[in-house]
């Protein structure tokens, strides 16, 4: 695989634009491309979600801090209610 640009390189980014930096990037595009397709895609669903009514909730790691998440769902579901209307 080689690196095209969408647009025309600067010359005076020749010295950035290395065929060995352009190599670089091509094997971060190969190891990661599959898992930022997939987080991508798993922002998309989450984000879906959120649009379809979900409130967004704590981690479980998060819970165990005491955190008075009865009123935070609360003060979410009124806020939200009121900036809807």
């Amino acid at each position: 695989m080689t690196v095209k640009f969408n647009f025309e390189v600067p010359a005076a980014t020749s010295g950035i634009f290395t065929d060995e930096a352009n190599q670089f990037v091509v094997s971060l595009h190969n190891k990661f491309s599959a898992k930022i397709s997939e987080l991508l895609q798993a922002r998309a669903n989450r984000q879906e979600a959120f649009n379809n009514g979900k409130l967004p909730d704590f981690l479980p790691t998060t819970k165990k801090l005491g955190l008075p998440i009865g009123k935070l769902e609360i003060f979410l579901k009124s806020y939200l209610i009121e900036e809807l209307k």
